[in-house]
């Protein structure tokens, strides 16, 4: 379960990814199978690109999309968890 204090990282050594303007397509090289981002899926893709908290994360996103905490939250974290169980994104034991 992600909580505020949790640290995410992108997992690229499973995923070759190719940008399309503000969005992407990402492969999984162990499956073969692809993946669409829409432009926030690329932005959040972008932000993990050094390892950091989901509470720094919701920060960023905040900032470029000009959201209160609470909104940015709840639309962040099912997005998140659908990328954790895509593998595309890890959670990093502290």
């Amino acid at each position: 379960m992600i909580s505020l204090t949790s640290q995410l990282k992108r997992n690229e050594e499973q995923f070759i990814v190719n940008s399309l303007g503000e969005e992407a397509v990402m492969m999984n090289t162990a499956s073969g199978d692809f993946i669409g981002l829409n432009s926030v899926g690329t932005e959040i893709w972008n932000l993990l690109e050094e390892q950091k908290s989901f509470e720094e994360l919701v920060k960023e996103l905040m900032e470029i999309y000009e959201v209160a905490e609470k909104q940015c939250i709840d639309e962040t974290l099912p997005y998140l968890n659908k990328m954790i169980g895509e593998k595309m994104i890890q959670l990093v034991e502290n």
